[in-house]
């Protein structure tokens, strides 16, 4: 695993991913910046409508915009 966070990851039709969440990774000599990898909820979720998943990941991107464009 990608991570190396175990029991992350789900094996049914359930959907497992509730809330957004963020890797960053550095690659010093390849990289001149930060990589950052962003797990979100997918569409079709099993407890959750695409309305309110778009709305979690517009959300996200604005108020993460935000916070580095004032720094």
């Amino acid at each position: 695993m990608a991570t190396g966070i175990e029991g992350i990851v789900g094996h049914s039709l359930e959907s497992q991913t509730n809330e957004i969440s963020v890797i960053k990774l550095s690659f010093p000599g390849i990289a001149d910046s930060d990589i950052c990898f962003v797990d979100t909820p997918g569409f079709d979720h099993t407890r959750q409508s695409d309305v309110e998943i778009f709305k979690m990941i517009s959300e996200w991107l604005n108020n993460t915009y935000d916070y580095y464009s004032a720094s």
